[in-house]
């Protein structure tokens, strides 16, 4: 591949309109439920000094939905580094991704601080399989 190219840095700012759980998927090992039970709730995604924050990853798959589902889907195999109409486990060649996504750090909400609630009950609509308001 010929060519020269630039690097691009976009930031921004992510506004969450409703709750957002990004969790690890561990439970937490010092909260339990009712007489020793585990909670129903799981840990979620913190730097190491405590400050939680939304995976890299999980923005590049929304951006990667978003564009799959736009007017622009052809531009979707430069950016993600897929063929276009490969399936996975397929062995053809590909390109690599021109995107980098990172971590997205959360900042003070309104009240000064970064705002953190547990929930640790949730209902699922059983049609939709999404949370209902509570």
């Amino acid at each position: 591949m010929t060519g020269e190219y630039e690097r691009v840095q976009i930031t921004g700012w992510l506004k969450c309109l409703s709750p957002l759980s990004i969790g690890t998927g561990a439970m937490p090992g010092d909260i339990s439920g009712r007489e020793g039970q585990h909670g129903n709730y799981l840990d979620i995604c913190t730097h190491p000094d405590g400050t939680p924050f939304i995976p890299g990853t999980s923005l590049r798959g929304l951006l990667s939905a978003l564009l799959k589902s736009s007017n622009q889907a052809s531009h979707h195999a430069n950016l993600f580094g897929e063929m276009p109409g490969g399936q996975r486990g397929e062995n053809q060649a590909s390109n690599a991704s021109l995107l980098r996504v990172y971590d997205a750090k959360l900042c003070q909400a309104g009240n000064g601080g970064i705002l953190k609630t547990r929930r640790t009950r949730t209902a699922t609509d059983p049609i939709t399989g999404t949370a209902k308001d509570n």
